[in-house]
């Protein structure tokens, strides 16, 4: 979460209560993606708006993809 805060310019006040919000509901990264997860429930839970909401789905993707290619290329 401190990634993309830093990545979209959103305050670290911002981040952190969105943080919370997710560990309240025991949110992982790789969760945050599921298409089953609405982003108006991702708004309730985090508080972000739409938009950064949609971001911070694309980057748990993205984010949650590098550490898969990670760890299989350490267990090989």
């Amino acid at each position: 979460m401190q990634a993309f805060g830093q990545s979209k310019g959103i305050s670290e006040v911002t981040i952190q209560a969105a943080c919370e919000g997710l560990k309240a509901a025991q949110y992982s990264p790789d969760s945050l993606s599921e298409v089953t997860l609405t982003v108006d429930h991702l708004q309730q839970l985090t508080g972000l708006p739409e938009g950064q909401v949609y971001s911070l789905r694309h980057f748990a993707r993205v984010w949650c993809g590098k550490v898969d290619a990670k760890r299989a290329k350490l267990s090989h």
